[in-house]
């Protein structure tokens, strides 16, 4: 079967040796210039057959996964878009409610990308309520039954991922059991947020109150950063993505989850344990995970050998999208100009010297700051711009 797990690890043996040098001493007078490369990296991998549309992540990979489908087309700002990437998830919904997190692009692929129990439920609700928003026509019955499904996970408001890997985006930590996930439980926010406004399932505010409540409560006072979990290995884990549905939150439905004070102390911890400079200071990427101390993990709880080294992929690279969105959603409450000049650091290393976003950019210490070719033009940054619009920095 040709799996997700299978096809990363043909990608990690293949690609890796292919890391591109990052620019030296790179102009960044003009670095705004700059981040139409993100727009145009998502419009490089439209596809369409029989005047059916979709939006692949990359050309590296098969079919079109929900993920990278919602947040390039949102970068887009092109909801017809949106709609067609959707309706390939809503037709292949599987009969328990589980919206898939892939779908095959051609006939005969049909079904050879496995279903994950990931985040992918979750925003196709998400993705329902933005469609109706814009006036497009959607299925309530199959909304109904993604939100059926996504509520067998709910244990006191708290939604449960179960063990294993490809349980959201970070989909290649290996989760020895259970876990509550904050990136997940602020999804699941959005989501019940979304139900309350397509007037489906009885959701109702208290339902949302009650996952924002839970949501706050991976908030660490002591410590002072949202935690990644809440009983996995990985618990106590610094997720730069854990805060991304905050951002969402803010951005689509200008509603607050987290308080400002949450926001600022996260960023600030992980910034000062999980940034990654180079030799002259500037900032070449924050580790999307790193240990409590902002370490790097063990490659032995990932799932997907060569993909799996400290600084490379999940194990702490820069993945710009999401340490993007935390820095323009600090600055968004803070106007402090050191933010907007780390964002304009990250932009420079990434985009000067190719021209092409990239899936992730190395912070192993033998390829700092360099990045796969073969993994360039990933469409869900397209979003990066419009996070930068909307904090008065684009």
């Amino acid at each position: 079967m040709y799996t997700r797990r299978a096809f990363l690890q043909l990608t990690a043996l293949a690609g890796l040796s292919l890391l591109a040098p990052m620019p030296a001493n790179a102009d960044s007078s003009n670095w705004r210039d700059l981040l139409i490369y993100y727009r145009n990296g998502a419009l490089n991998n439209y596809w369409e057959k029989n005047g059916r549309r979709a939006l692949k992540a990359s050309r590296l990979y098969p079919g079109i996964y929900l993920r990278d489908a919602l947040w390039g087309t949102l970068g887009l700002q092109d909801m017809d878009y949106l709609r067609d990437c959707y309706r390939w998830f809503a037709e292949a919904q599987m009969e328990n409610g589980q919206v898939r997190g892939a779908v095959a692009l051609e006939p005969e692929l049909t079904g050879v990308l496995e279903a994950h129990d990931d985040e992918s439920s979750l925003l196709f609700i998400l993705a329902s309520d933005l469609l109706q928003r814009a006036h497009h026509k959607i299925e309530m019955p199959r909304i109904e039954r993604a939100h059926q499904f996504v509520e067998t996970h709910a244990v006191d408001d708290l939604y449960i991922s179960p063990p294993g890997a490809f349980r959201y985006w970070v989909d290649t930590m290996l989760f020895e059991r259970a876990d509550a996930l904050a990136y997940a439980q602020g999804m699941f926010c959005l989501a019940r947020r979304a139900m309350v406004n397509l007037g489906l399932g009885a959701v109702n505010e208290g339902h949302v109150a009650a996952a924002q409540r839970a949501y706050r409560s991976f908030f660490d006072e002591v410590r002072g950063y949202v935690t990644c979990g809440k009983f996995s290995r990985f618990a106590l884990a610094q997720d730069v993505s854990a805060v991304f549905p905050e951002f969402l939150s803010r951005y689509l439905y200008n509603e607050h989850l987290l308080d400002d004070e949450m926001l600022v102390r996260h960023t600030n911890r992980i910034l000062v344990n999980a940034s990654v400079r180079a030799r002259n200071g500037t900032l070449l990427g924050i580790k999307n995970l790193s240990t409590v101390n902002g370490a790097f993990f063990s490659p032995i709880w990932f799932a997907v050998p060569g993909l799996n080294l400290p600084g490379v992929y999940h194990n702490g690279g820069h993945w710009p999208l999401y340490s993007i969105a935390l820095l323009a959603l600090t600055y968004s409450i803070t106007r402090d100009a050191r933010y907007a000049r780390w964002i304009e650091e990250m932009v420079v290393n990434e985009l000067a010297l190719t021209q092409q976003s990239q899936e992730f950019v190395s912070l192993a210490p033998n390829a700092l700051g360099t990045f796969d070719p073969a993994r360039a033009d990933y469409s869900w940054n397209a979003l990066v711009p419009v996070a930068l619009q909307w904090c008065g920095l684009g």
